[in-house]
């Protein structure tokens, strides 16, 4: 008797979970060139949010941000540093988008020169790009250092030099030293070049979306919000576990041993870049339009001397999601 209740009772259940719909997940494409978004994916909390993401990177997510978030083709853009800058500049020149994500990171690059130079010795550095908050900081390290450097920078003001861009200029003897990111610096220390300094970046890490879609669809931009705000504890409070996730999505080229050692030399640097304990927000949120109006500038006094008002602010940035 019992065995035919508890049978009832399984074929019943069974019944009711194959007839039950099926939960359609929301489709979102998020452009990202911070870390938030690929441990998030692989972390599962996008989903648990009701979300399906299909993460953009590439070409859109390097030349044509502004236009691709402005033309639907994705949905929010997640941006630091270097990234954000175009962002900033269309929307002060009224593009309708919003910045409703902001953490005024405290993130480290590390100087590598050449081998046997010194600071005193150096005469050329090569960064990234130009006139952003990368450049900002180096002319004042050079300026804090009484030091004669050249910055070398691409040409044209908005191109970006990637890693292996910046290792050939410093392999071929073309610059004495580059600013690169602190997980390319041990191999590069391993070839007999030197680790100078290791200087912080006051960058930013910006979410941005349209502002048609902060009206018709504010749940879920709470969610996308919750979500990286969220990923953001993971990363400062569970290490083992954030470099785990990290581990599933790091360079494929290498053995999961090799991308271990990076992921252990690079984790200090993120904790430190997401940890939001006395990071001055709106010091940030201002240095940032101060750089973008600024435009090309050769000191730091050219860019400390442009005026934020009120109004930019309240322009450019929204903040009722993170509340």
């Amino acid at each position: 008797m019992w065995a035919i209740l508890l049978l009832m009772v399984v074929a019943t259940g069974l019944v009711v979970f194959l007839l039950r719909p099926k939960v359609e997940l929301s489709k979102i494409k998020i452009a990202d060139t911070t870390i938030l978004t690929s441990i998030a994916i692989g972390k599962g909390s996008f989903k648990e949010e009701g979300l399906q993401v299909e993460w953009v990177t590439g070409v859109l997510v390097l030349e044509d941000s502004p236009s691709g978030l402005l033309a639907g083709k994705v949905d929010y853009a997640g941006f630091q540093n270097f990234f954000a800058k175009p962002f900033i500049e269309a929307i002060l020149r009224n593009a309708p988008i919003k910045i409703i994500m902001f953490t005024a990171r405290h993130e480290a690059y590390s100087l590598v020169a050449q081998p046997g130079l010194k600071l005193n010795d150096l005469k050329t550095i090569a960064i990234f790009s130009q006139y952003d908050s990368i450049h900002y900081q180096i002319l004042k390290f050079i300026e804090k250092n009484n030091l004669e450097i050249t910055i070398i920078t691409p040409k044209t003001q908005g191109d970006f030099w990637n890693i292996e861009k910046l290792n050939n200029l410093l392999l071929s003897g073309e610059v004495d030293a580059i600013l690169t990111f602190p997980e390319n610096a041990p191999s590069l220390q391993a070839q007999g070049f030197s680790i100078l300094d290791t200087l912080i970046d006051e960058s930013p890490s910006c979410l941005i979306v349209r502002n048609d879609k902060i009206e018709k669809k504010p749940e879920e931009v709470q969610k996308v919000v919750r979500v990286l705000g969220k990923t953001m504890e993971i990363i400062v409070s569970r290490p083992e576990e954030t470099k785990g996730l990290l581990l599933k999505s790091w360079n494929p080229a290498k053995t999961p041993k090799e991308n271990l050692a990076i992921i252990d030399n690079y984790y200090p640097f993120l904790k430190a870049a997401y940890d939001r304990k006395n990071i001055p927000i709106d010091e940030g949120a201002e240095l940032l339009i101060k750089i973008v109006k600024a435009g090309e500038f050769e000191t730091t006094q050219e860019v400390e001397e442009q005026i934020v008002t009120p109004e930019d602010l309240q322009k450019v940035f929204d903040f009722r999601f993170v509340k």
